[in-house]
């Protein structure tokens, strides 16, 4: 979070402490409409120092990745405790974060991790796309028409990936029985 917003928060909460009936009314509004815009509460705006341990959810490790640099950017300062548990069920890593900091890892967060997904999602469509071609697994499929900018620029993406991928052959199996 910006200090020009925590500035504003701040502008805002007094106006809306201390102002006439109508401004305090507006400015009261105002201020639950952006604590609630950036996930915070009224106390968050106190410059409290004091952390405490928060923790965020993560499913594979790549997305832990994400999040451990998303933690960096909010709180870069060396020497920060941060541990791993699991569950059965869940993966968890905590953090020790002031409610500013945790404001700003959960909005941070929440942006990239939706992202991450939504892109890694398109690279393995992209990718299992390579690998057939590459391997001779892809069928044509239907008459040939024009590409549309959009179905020509996935297709490059995917002969992009498919020059990396090494054909690897392989032999049928009535192949090796011999007669």
């Amino acid at each position: 979070m910006t200090d020009s917003i925590l500035s504003l928060l701040r502008k805002v909460k007094r106006l809306a402490d201390s102002g006439v009936a109508g401004e305090r009314a507006v400015a009261q509004q105002k201020l639950a409409a952006l604590l609630a815009r950036h996930h915070l509460k009224v106390e968050d705006l106190i410059a409290s120092t004091d952390r405490q341990e928060y923790s965020f959810p993560f499913t594979r490790q790549d997305e832990l990745d994400v999040l451990l640099h998303c933690y960096n950017v909010v709180r870069p300062s060396p020497g920060t405790t941060i541990q791993f548990k699991q569950s059965q069920h869940r993966k968890l890593v905590w953090f020790e974060l002031t409610p500013l900091e945790l404001a700003d890892l959960r909005l941070l967060w929440k942006h990239h991790r939706t992202h991450y997904r939504a892109e890694r999602k398109k690279f393995l469509a992209r990718f299992e796309h390579g690998y057939l071609m590459t391997n001779g697994l892809a069928s044509s499929g239907g008459e040939p028409r024009e590409l549309t900018k959009e179905e020509l620029d996935e297709l490059l993406a995917i002969l992009a990936l498919s020059s990396g991928i090494t054909k690897k052959p392989w032999i049928k199996a009535r192949a090796l029985i011999t007669p």
